[in-house]
């Protein structure tokens, strides 16, 4: 665990147990967002309501958000990486991609000024077709297989 995550829950008043230790570790090391399905899987050691737990707190602190990238469950990610990467997910396959979030940049700016509102692009993947499965669409349509 981090020293600044360690301190971070001394400041919000929360315990550093082993099982929040051993939640905040496999967020840590774990490459993208993660269910806490998945979570439990990586961590038998440790209960399933001790892993929802942490979760919750480790949100409610600001360490780790939750977000959404298909019709499944909530995946969790540490929030410095949720800052600086969204996720697009294709709508048929559910294959993701990751890109900088600073390519929303100028959305987000257009969208605040020109309609006072300040957009977070975080919480939702941005849904389309990933290339495989558009160009399976165009050959379908092409051949007059519209199934």
């Amino acid at each position: 665990m981090q020293d600044e995550t360690a301190d971070m829950l001394r400041a919000g008043n929360r315990r550093i147990g082993r099982a929040r230790r051993q939640v905040v570790d496999a967020l840590s090391a774990h490459d993208g967002p993660i269910s806490a399905d998945g979570l439990i899987a990586l961590l038998p050691g440790v209960h399933p309501s001790s892993v929802y737990r942490s979760l919750n707190v480790l949100e409610e602190l600001g360490y780790v958000r939750h977000v959404h990238l298909a019709h499944g469950p909530a995946l969790f990610e540490l929030t410095d990486r949720v800052s600086t990467v969204r996720h697009l997910v294709c709508e048929v396959c559910g294959h993701t991609v990751e890109i900088p979030s600073q390519l929303l940049d100028p959305l987000r700016k257009l969208i605040e000024r020109d309609y006072d509102f300040l957009l977070d692009s975080g919480h939702f993947a941005l849904p389309g077709r990933c290339s495989t499965c558009q160009r399976a669409h165009d050959d379908a349509h092409a051949t007059g297989d519209h199934h």
